[in-house]
């Protein structure tokens, strides 16, 4: 998304190719089922069965190809593409509600650090003073001692999709002169908090890393 403070910069947009309203309607009724937890599990079953990476349908497109720091690329193809009338007023009616959503990912968010309190093998990660609420899209661990891919795993076999983030990409941090960005690209995990979690959800899912460690 492009924005400006002048409002002739966008002027030219009549020139760019737009989004159909079909188009968007179908993107956006796909997502909205896929993003069901029962959808979407069978969706993620099916791309492993397939052989498909599931990153190739995500939004970021900027970053499938960096490597580094300092390495990332722009999708030319569709740079300057508009997206349909249905979209704009699709996301208007959401921005609407963003500060409720952001609310109730926070309270699901600072759940699970409650539960997930006192595992000696997990550092959980402060929230900035000065910050009112945070908007937890994923909720982020720092998983100690080698064991954070091992506990993806387990996790993602055992029904909750648990991240790495950017290094699924390759990335790569030289640890001499980014020691903090090489430590997080080691221990890096996040866990879901959207929506669609329950408070039996995020009990399960504290209980099974502690599982993991063998705490009782």
């Amino acid at each position: 998304m492009a924005l400006s403070k002048f409002p002739t910069a966008f002027e030219h947009i009549d020139a760019l190719s737009h989004v159909s309203n079909l188009v968007g309607l179908f993107r956006s009724v796909a997502y909205a089922i896929l993003i069901q937890p029962g959808p979407y599990g069978v969706f993620h079953v099916l791309l492993n069965w397939l052989g498909i990476s599931k990153k190739r349908f995500s939004m970021e497109d900027t970053i499938r190809e960096t490597r580094s720091e300092v390495d990332f690329t722009l999708p030319s193809g569709n740079l300057l593409q508009s997206i349909s009338d249905f979209q704009a007023s699709l996301g208007l009616r959401l921005l609407q509600r963003l500060d409720k959503d952001v609310c109730s990912r926070s309270s699901l968010a600072l759940e699970l650090e409650k539960a997930l309190h006192g595992i000696p093998e997990i550092e959980l990660i402060p929230r900035h003073a000065a910050m009112g609420t945070c908007h937890y899209v994923r909720y982020p661990i720092l998983v100690r001692n080698g064991r954070r891919d091992a506990l993806a795993t387990f996790l993602t076999k055992n029904g909750f999709e648990a991240s790495v983030m950017y290094i699924e990409h390759g990335m790569n941090i030289n640890p001499t002169q980014f020691p903090g960005a090489a430590r997080i690209c080691d221990e890096l995990l996040t866990l879901p908090c959207h929506l669609f979690m329950t408070s039996s959800d995020l009990r399960e899912l504290a209980e099974l890393i502690r599982q993991f460690f063998q705490i009782k």
